[in-house]
């Protein structure tokens, strides 16, 4: 549990890092172009706590005090508090180094079941995706999705815009060119229907595999391996 925590602090402080480096780098103007991607002001049309903040400590880091407090005033906690979070954990000799990069090992078993849990819930979005676009009145599918703040903000459309009609249009059929409102939707939409009927076989065979009939020779060994192939199954 220590190797965890350690392992997930040191990842954290590392991410924190970045986060930082790149509102140093990117300008600012690049950063107020960004996509809103709060859900709870997506659905409420209220900002909450956390909206603005990454604004904020972007101004902050140009120097723009002012700016700062305008776009949230939490700004100016948050930025000692992550610079602490980052320098507390920079290591100052070879040692330290060799211990921090060997804290962000991950063994490959675990990796490798991480990998498969996300996949997993990646293919259970698209499958509710392709469904609702399949199964949802027109209609009511339109009404339902998302608006485009960054359309609405700026007027500009969104490498996602319109992929919610073409989605709709394909899974009736409706394949031709003039029908669709974004190039995209056509080759995203079968690479979604690709990802379902992979992720269907990989179940499919992981259950035969993890599932085999033993036979008189195995019967001894199978006792004996049980603790190995669930410690090691995912």
């Amino acid at each position: 549990m220590d190797a965890v925590a350690t392992r997930a602090g040191s990842a954290l402080r590392a991410l924190v890092g970045v986060w930082l480096a790149a509102l140093c780098i990117l300008p600012q103007r690049m950063i107020e172009r960004l996509p809103q991607l709060c859900l709870y002001r997506r659905w409420t049309g209220r900002m909450c706590f956390g909206c603005g903040l990454t604004h904020s400590v972007s101004a902050l880091l140009h120097g723009q005090i002012s700016a700062s407090w305008h776009w949230n005033r939490l700004g100016v906690f948050i930025l000692p508090a992550a610079l602490a979070a980052v320098l507390s954990g920079m290591p100052v000799s070879a040692a330290q180094v060799r211990k921090h990069l060997a804290a962000l090992e991950i063994p490959r078993d675990q990796a490798r079941c991480a990998l498969r849990r996300v996949w997993a819930v990646l293919s259970i979005v698209f499958a509710l995706v392709l469904l609702s676009s399949a199964i949802l009145p027109e209609e009511l599918a339109m009404r339902l999705a998302p608006v485009c703040q960054r359309k609405a903000a700026t007027g500009r459309e969104c490498p996602l815009c319109g992929m919610t009609h073409d989605f709709l249009a394909i899974s009736r059929g409706r394949l031709r060119v003039e029908n669709r409102r974004n190039r995209a939707s056509l080759p995203l939409y079968a690479g979604m229907l690709a990802n379902e009927a992979l992720f269907a076989l990989n179940l499919t065979l992981g259950r035969r595999l993890r599932a085999p009939v033993p036979t008189g020779r195995n019967l001894e060994s199978l006792g004996r391996h049980t603790n190995t192939i669930g410690e090691t199954s995912c």
